[in-house]
């Protein structure tokens, strides 16, 4: 729950923690199906591939995985997974340039993870076997999935190919929780500092071989700083059908969420750190994300697992910035440039879907167990051109804050311009 800017710290009190209607979400385990170990409450074995496989014992993984279930993140009531991973896990590194709690960069052993275009990623990011780095600048969205849907969390390093491309310094990933190993109904409400407060709610039952599991997140902070105002609306649903050799999930991801955030202020603005250099600073993303995945066990030793999606996102991003040729002479006319910023407004609508399917085989050799496998992932993508304009209209009401600080001259059309790219 807190938000962690330049050092500030929210200290969040609880009015109403966890309300239980019908139980206590939390752990009753499914029907005995290996492939989804990694849904449970205790976590065991690690997820070597992107789809549904046998998964291995995290005591033979050559690595140093990194391992958290939903009870840890539930525990800390950070405001987004991109804070828990900066306060638990080692090797990561945060930083909040953005001024947005929910737009944190994450390092991980030096590779990016960033919602910001632009930055070189070096991390992969996956939910369920869908890779959610965005086609576009490979950015990630740490604002898009409700943490109550998060069943574990898995930090794998290295260079691994079986993770796609651009996975430079490892990979991310996310499994969900099922009604079956997550029954029962809690809502919890909860605010403070700055202004923030949160309703959360999470329902998960199953009836024989079906089960169900929701939740959603509606959140709302008016920042530590000024011009610094979080919307998150978050919500997630699964619908499963397991029995102890086949498993089948069907979920949607949706988000509708508005962010704003402040820039790095110059020594000159530190009489009052929390006042905006311009303003305003405006990401607005939805989300919308439709996934089946499933597995069979064709006996106990080989397993045929898949995936399908279709994910539609959407960026609306208004940003102010100084005009670096404010009082410079125009080259043609010798009119003195009197514009001191420019509003850049832009948006991205990207479509991504794709399929993958992996057979996996166990073997034992010499007394070593040890899995033979064949993947393959198809995955596409349509991104609409970008549109983006530019102006120096004073009716959008952008600022520059400060000692030496103005408005906007006043609308012109020949300021205006359309760019296509």
């Amino acid at each position: 729950m807190n938000a962690a800017i330049s050092g500030c710290l929210p200290r969040t009190v609880s009015l109403l923690a966890a309300l239980s209607a019908l139980g206590v979400a939390g752990g009753i385990d499914a029907a005995e199906n290996p492939a989804e170990a990694v849904e449970l409450t205790q976590v065991d074995v690690i997820g070597t591939t992107p789809l549904p496989g046998l998964g291995t014992p995290i005591r033979d993984v050559p690595a140093n995985v990194q391992v958290y279930t939903g009870k840890d993140i539930a525990k800390q009531r950070q405001g987004n997974l991109a804070e828990f991973l900066q306060r638990n896990a080692n090797s990561v590194a945060a930083n909040a340039a953005q001024g947005n709690p929910y737009q944190i960069d994450i390092s991980f052993r030096g590779f990016m993870a960033s919602p910001l275009v632009g930055v070189a990623q070096g991390l992969s990011v996956f939910q369920d076997g869908v890779r959610i780095n965005e086609p576009f600048g490979d950015v990630v969205n740490w604002d898009l999935l409700p943490q109550s849907a998060i069943a574990s969390i898995q930090l794998l390093p290295g260079s691994n190919p079986l993770f796609g491309l651009n996975t430079l310094g490892g990979a991310l990933v996310i499994y969900t929780k099922s009604g079956s190993a997550y029954p029962g109904t809690a809502v919890e409400l909860s605010g403070g500092s700055f202004g923030r407060r949160t309703l959360q709610v999470e329902h998960g039952g199953a009836d024989g071989a079906w089960d169900w599991f929701l939740t959603g997140n509606v959140s709302a902070d008016r920042g530590w700083a000024a011009h610094n105002p979080s919307r998150v609306n978050q919500l997630f649903a699964k619908l499963g059908y397991q029995t102890a050799t086949d498993d089948l999930d069907v979920s949607i991801t949706a988000a509708n969420n508005r962010l704003e955030g402040t820039q790095t202020l110059p020594l000159s603005f530190f009489d009052d750190p929390r006042q905006a250099y311009t303003y305003p600073d405006i990401n607005e993303n939805r989300l919308a994300m439709l996934s089946v995945k499933g597995s069979h066990f064709v006996n106990a030793d080989a397993l045929l697992g898949g995936n399908v999606y279709l994910r539609q996102y959407r960026n609306r991003n208004t940003s102010s910035n100084v005009n670096d040729g404010f009082g410079e002479p125009d080259p043609d006319t010798g009119a003195i440039d009197a514009t001191q910023a420019l509003n850049d407004r832009s948006v991205i609508t990207q479509t991504s879907y794709g399929a993958g399917h992996l057979c996996v085989n166990s073997v034992c050799i010499g007394g070593v167990k040890s899995c033979d496998f064949a993947m393959n992932e198809t995955r596409r993508r349509r991104k609409m051109p970008m549109k983006k304009w530019s102006m120096n209209e004073k009716w959008f009401g952008a600022r520059i804050s400060g000692p030496r600080g103005g408005t906007f001259s006043a609308p012109s059309a020949r300021a205006r311009k359309n760019v296509h790219a």
